[in-house]
């Protein structure tokens, strides 16, 4: 369906292929992190096992998935319409109660109405909290791009270093929250105006030079070894604000701008990548996989154990958007009507008002 919606109604399969991999990844912190707790050694190196290691170094290279998500939304753009506000409404929705009532009817779970009102919000009580943030952007993303629009390089520039300024010194070090650990519309918003940035003034890379590719991903590295050194440190090292995290993930965008490919099967399962997350971090869904990564922790030794999760990872990134191929078709209809009965209000709403004269 829409895996986080852009301007850009032609997909490129370079930056699609690098959605597929930051929802691998988004996967991967909850298997591993969130699933198996994660140590906090405070600079107690010697406390620190050999499953600690292995978990802070998974988590150090795939925490950056959701920052790599918003930014390829900011190079591309976003187009808030009617439409755009309906599609990511009815989608969020349709699996947050979608699936409590399939469970119910095939007998997993018991009814229950609170479960079922619960669900229906999405933007207030969500357990998605990925969707009241980006919807937050949503909102704003016609102000930024007005904003852009009216600003010089110069200024843009500025913008950003002040942003850059707000965010690591008082969301991630002071931990205001106002950012709240980067789980929020303003970091959203931030890497958008990086992204867009990026898009506007950083020209494409027809043919790119190896030495360009291997500058970005030395920078990768050296911001993901920088992420594992200070979560041995800190505890607010894998805050998706945290100015390590920012650049591993910007490192790896700009790394895949200068390819270039066209691939269907990419694309498709891109498009529906979205519903990876959807899906698999239902509250009723996500307590069955988080016991299941326990276990299969508890069982296997770590190579084992990491065949495992693979073969889990695959499954969904095939399952998952078979699925929301069908729920595409089954919510597009209701999508269509409500953004044509909003766009006719719209309409008439506007021609009521007074006009400047």
């Amino acid at each position: 369906m829409l895996s986080i919606i852009t301007a850009n109604a032609s997909r490129r399969s370079n930056m699609e292929l690098l959605r597929i991999i930051a929802m691998m990844l988004v996967v991967i912190v909850h298997m591993c992190g969130a699933a198996l707790g994660l140590p906090a050694p405070k600079g107690d190196i010697a406390s620190i096992t050999s499953s600690d290691w292995w978990k802070l170094s998974v988590e150090s290279i795939s925490i950056i998935g959701v920052n790599i998500f918003v930014l390829i939304s900011g190079y591309f753009g976003i187009n808030t319409r009617w439409q755009t506000f309906w599609r990511f409404s009815l989608q969020c929705l349709f699996y947050s109660v979608g699936i409590y009532l399939v469970g119910w009817l095939i007998g997993i779970w018991q009814l229950d109405w609170s479960v079922i009102l619960r669900s229906l919000h999405i933007y207030t009580e969500s357990y998605y909290w990925f969707v009241p943030a980006y919807f937050g952007l949503l909102l704003i993303a016609p102000i930024l791009n007005a904003a852009i629009r009216q600003l010089s390089q110069h200024q843009y520039l500025l913008l950003l270093i002040a942003a850059a300024i707000v965010t690591i010194y008082g969301g991630w070090w002071c931990r205001l929250p106002f950012s709240d650990r980067g789980y929020s519309t303003y970091n959203f918003a931030f890497l958008y105006l990086i992204a867009r940035y990026i898009a506007i003034y950083i020209p494409s890379h027809s043919t790119p030079s190896l030495r360009l590719r291997l500058n970005y991903i030395t920078a990768y590295l050296l911001f993901t070894v920088g992420i594992f050194v200070t979560s041995l440190y800190i505890d607010n090292a894998f805050h998706y604000n945290s100015p390590l995290v920012i650049g591993a993930a910007l490192s790896l965008t700009l790394l895949f701008t200068t390819f270039s490919f066209q691939s269907v099967v990419i694309n498709l399962i891109a498009a529906s990548s979205f519903s990876i997350y959807l899906i698999h971090m239902h509250p009723l869904l996500w307590i069955r996989l988080k016991n299941a990564v326990k276990a299969a922790a508890s069982a296997y030794d770590n190579p084992a154990f990491a065949l495992w999760c693979v073969a889990v990872i695959l499954i969904m990134l095939i399952a998952c958007p078979l699925i929301d191929k069908i729920i595409t078709i089954l919510i597009r209809p209701l999508s269509d009507i409500l953004t044509a009965t909003s766009t006719r209000l719209t309409h008439l709403i506007t021609r009521h008002l007074p006009r400047k004269q």
